[in-house]
């Protein structure tokens, strides 16, 4: 990884022991086409205040969010639509608005909310206008005022009326702009402005005089004195890019130093928040740490490598993340984490990286070099300082088999193969010595694969896949096997060879852990360990060791000839179910877990334990077995299915500050579409709206998949709603009322970030449901009382009436029946004695009378059948009311009648001294028989 800074920095010089992990070239993360970008040529990169990253590409403008990427593009039907595709100039000002500009586009502002833009272009016969449409820098001074510098067009100044002042050069004003070929921007706390040019840079004061800035070395007449962007440095003054290399300007306009840079020309630069300086190239990109440099080139083809060489801009955002922008490569990102592990292995091309890019076994040496084994020709010393890569593949003899362990010591170097061994003499003098192999001879090893190496006993010994252990003599190469069958070993499935700290030999099996013990030459079973497989094992500092069993990891202390177990981690503290790769003991006694399933770092103070993954900066979660080192000064090297990794864990900080929670979209169904709403502010529905889409982003780039999200809708939901890594929650239709929607996120951190302020919905009722709508039906209500009341009022009278009238009848026919009741008494009564004076009067009749006593009793007997006629009429009467009248047509004689009252009332005139006669014609006293009354209109 050459970096060439080579006039004013001639080495590495060396890091801090605890500083972090020897230097590597980092992991870069993509944004291109295939995420949504919109172009792999990108320009400008810019952050606004909310978290969001703008994308200036040659082909729209996009936003980024960690997860989605928008973009805006010109559309010559919509005047509202970005001015030009070409966006290779980028703002976000201090309210929000965005800024952008390029090549014949003019320039476009987005406000914050707004869906459209506002645009602004050249008019030649306007000088109100921007000077020229191609747009080369945009920036923001410390007053707030917006300035633009074009191609062409020298530089104008934003104003509040919209329109723009223009300052032009002059060829007779020498303080005035030197160039109309305005590059560059800057804007410093003082207040000034900081002006590249195609021929130097010039300051503006806030006075508005202009300077003109001396850069030695630079020479316009060649065109070389170009600045391409302009650093801000704290103290005042700024570092500017050319094509001669970087220059420090102070804060009183004096060019301090000149900082060549053979092999490239720089482009861009930016400062990130721990004082690094990075420099995006024309091939590659540069990073100036204190003393120390790095240069990192593109490999084509090779993920994870710097996609373009070309770097037109960089960007630090607020969480440490460094974004590059390509020319062709897209986007390309580091996080803040990229110096917690280096990451080490093969790139096409590049003699200075590993052999291959998966490592068998590691194996650290005297001097603390670390020796990487892979493949059948792969040997590989790296430099614990600098990270620098040597091959040694060349001992190696062409060697045709696969190599699985590996051995470094001061003379030779140990390598087990598929099946053998191998010794390299490091002086050279010797030629390598291949062991025999031999099943049935003693002084040979057995077939089989040698999967581990150790150093102890003042012997080698190794590890014979299924077969046992192996133990040589360095000096006279006499080999001594130890294996079930010679009842020297307990087990033959050996998964870890370990050297204790005392220097004894340990092994751990399926079947538990054995040492070996040197008075009786042979290996013992530990007593106080599980009888049962141990996939991972390691020594810490103090003499203790940790035993991995799949799904509990247990810490022991010898006690005597006894292991007692002293602390244990199984599923409380979410350790999961798993095999284990390989496990390394820190200085501070934690254990360091590798597993095809990330790296697992158990903190036995605070027990706690926490996984690393992808998103921390390892390259790979998935580990190799038994590929594990520590070196002297604390640094943990392990392989992975990406490489080889080193981290030093004493310096491995993973601390994500809250990340900013944003709305980025609203949806809702609303008369069959789906329409956009405002994502700020009060969210309005009205009472029919359908499925409203909440899309909200955690804005830390750190790793967006760790990103969680939560919502709680108020009045609706009993708790917190958790969604996991979908900022998105949908609603299918809310009840009217008013909502207050809380959302919170959070980057994996452990802390949680609200929405402040809730988003607040308000679903508006029907018509029909209004406080208007409402007042009609309290209005028709009240009218519907009145009738309803007064219609029971009506009927009640009515129906008291009715029974008023059912009252009457009811005592009319109470009265009628004892009418007819005392009728029929009293013609009962009456006419008791009534027939005993008829009958009376008949038996006189029926005696001799005289005349006058005759006719008298005669008279008593007519009154009295009168009498009787008249009770048997009161009957009829009853019998009318009753409705039982029957007619009995009976013959009289009329004048036989008359004679018969006329007789009656005489004897009621004489004691009156009245006189009473009667008289009938003769035609009525010959009335047949037949006559009936009413008949006869003669009387």
């Amino acid at each position: 990884m050459p970096f060439m800074f080579a006039r004013w920095l001639t080495m590495f010089v060396p890091l801090l022991a605890a500083a972090a992990p020897p230097p590597a070239e980092p992991r870069f993360e993509v944004l291109g086409v295939a995420d949504g970008l919109p172009s792999s040529r990108v320009y400008k990169l810019a952050q606004d205040a909310d978290g969001f990253i703008w994308i200036g590409t040659a082909d729209g403008l996009a936003r980024y969010d960690g997860v989605e990427v928008r973009v805006w593009r010109h559309d010559p039907r919509d005047a509202g639509s970005l001015a030009g595709n070409d966006v290779a100039s980028l703002l976000v000002d201090r309210h929000g608005r965005v800024w952008s500009g390029g090549e014949a586009s003019g320039i476009s502002r987005l406000d914050p909310g707004a869906t459209a833009f506002v645009r602004y272009r050249h008019v030649p016969s306007d000088r109100t206008t921007i000077g020229s449409n191609d747009i080369f820098a945009i920036a923001e001074d410390a007053a707030g005022t917006i300035w633009v510098g074009t191609y062409g067009g020298g530089l104008a100044r934003y104003e509040r009326d919209g329109t723009f002042t223009q300052f032009r050069h002059r060829a007779d004003e020498p303080d005035g702009l030197r160039s109309d070929a305005v590059i560059s921007l800057h804007g410093d706390a003082a207040g000034r402005l900081w002006i590249g040019t195609d021929r130097g840079l010039d300051v503006r004061d806030r006075d508005g005089r202009f300077h003109r800035v001396d850069l030695p070395d630079l020479d316009s007449r060649t065109g070389v004195a170009q600045v391409s962007a302009i650093v801000g440095e704290p103290d005042g003054g700024a570092l500017l890019t050319t094509p001669r290399g970087l220059f420090a300007v102070g804060a009183d306009l004096v060019a301090t130093r000149r900082m060549p840079i053979d092999g490239f020309t720089p482009l861009s630069a930016a400062r990130d928040r721990s004082g690094r300086l990075w420099i995006g190239t024309v091939s590659g990109l540069g990073v100036l740490d204190g003393d120390q440099a790095d240069h990192f080139l593109t490999h084509e083809q090779i993920p994870g490598t710097l996609p373009g060489a070309r770097i037109m801009d960089v960007l630090c955002d607020h969480e440490g993340s460094v974004w590059l922008a390509t020319q062709e490569g897209g986007v390309a990102r580091l996080p803040p984490t990229w110096r917690n592990f280096s990451n080490y292995r093969f790139l096409p091309g590049s003699p200075a990286s590993l052999t291959h890019g998966t490592v068998n076994a590691l194996a650290v040496g005297s001097d603390d070099a670390v020796w990487a084994l892979s493949a059948h020709d792969g040997l590989d010393r790296i430099d614990p300082v600098t990270g620098h890569v040597e091959r040694h593949g060349h001992h190696l003899d062409g060697n045709r088999q696969r190599m699985t362990s590996l051995l470094v010591q001061d003379e030779a170097i140990w390598i087990g193969q598929r099946n053998g061994l191998r010794r390299i003499d490091r002086s050279g003098r010797t030629r390598s010595h291949e062991f025999a192999v031999d099943a049935d001879r003693a002084d040979a090893l057995p077939p089989g694969q040698i999967s581990a190496l150790a150093a102890g006993e003042g012997r080698v010994w190794a590890v014979v896949l299924g077969e046992g252990v192996v133990a040589i003599d360095p000096k006279t190469r006499a080999l001594q096997r130890y294996q079930r069958g010679n009842d020297r070993l307990t087990s033959a499935d050996i998964k870890v060879l370990a050297r204790a700290p005392d220097g004894g030999i340990w092994i751990a099996t399926t079947v538990g852990v054995e040492r070996y013990v040197a008075a009786e030459d042979r290996f013992r079973r530990v007593t106080g360990v599980p009888f049962d497989l141990i996939d991972a094992f390691a020594f810490a500092p103090d003499g203790t060791f940790w035993a991995h069993h799949p799904g509990r990891l247990e810490h022991y202390r010898m006690d005597g000839e006894i292991a007692r177990r002293i602390d244990q981690v199984e599923r409380d503290l979410a350790l999961p179910t798993m095999p284990g790769a390989a496990l390394v003991i820190a200085d501070d006694g934690s254990p360091w877990l590798a597993s095809r399933r990330g790296l697992w770092h158990f903190d036995p103070a605070a027990r706690r334990l926490t996984r690393y993954g992808e998103g921390d900066g390892l390259p790979s979660v998935e580990f190799r077995s038994g590929a594990a080192a520590r070196t002297s000064d604390g640094t943990i090297w392990m392989s992975t299915l990406s490489g080889l990794v080193a981290f030093d864990p004493r310096a491995l900080r993973i601390e994500l500050a809250r990340p900013p929670v944003r709305v980025t979209a609203l949806t809702v169904r609303r008369d069959g579409r789906t329409i956009d709403l405002p994502p700020s502010g009060p969210v309005v529905l009205t009472y029919d709206d359908r499925d409203l889409q909440v899309d909200v982003r955690a804005l830390s780039y750190v790793n967006p998949a760790a990103n969680r999200y939560r919502f709680q809708l108020a009045h609706f939901d009993e708790g917190w709603v958790d969604t996991g890594d979908r900022g998105q929650r949908v609603f299918s239709q809310l009840p009217a009322g008013r909502y207050p929607l809380r959302i919170s996120a959070t980057n994996g951190g452990g802390e949680w970030s609200d929405l402040d302020p809730p988003l607040l919905l308000e679903v508006a009722p029907p018509a029909w449901a209004t406080e208007q709508a409402y007042l009609v039906y309290f209005a028709a209500l009240l009218g519907i009382g009145w009738i309803v009341m007064r219609g029971y009022r009506e009927r009640i009278r009515r129906q008291h009436a009715l029974q008023l009238a059912e009252e009457r009848r009811r005592a009319a026919e109470i009265v009628a029946d004892a009418k007819s009741r005392f009728l029929a008494m009293m013609s009962h009564e009456i006419r008791t004695p009534l027939t005993g004076v008829l009958g009376m009067t008949d038996l006189l009749l029926r005696t001799p009378l005289e005349t006058r006593q005759r006719s008298q009793a005669d008279a008593i007997r007519k009154s009295g059948e009168v009498l009787l006629r008249i009770v048997n009429d009161s009957l009829d009467l009853a019998r009318i009311e009753a409705g039982k009248l029957s007619l009995d047509p009976v013959p009289f004689d009329p004048g036989a009648l008359l004679h018969e009252v006329a007789a009656v009332e005489e004897g009621i005139a004489a004691p009156r001294a009245s006189a009473w006669s009667s008289t009938s014609r003769p035609a009525c006293r010959r009335a047949s028989s037949a006559m009936r009354c009413g008949s006869s209109r003669s009387c």
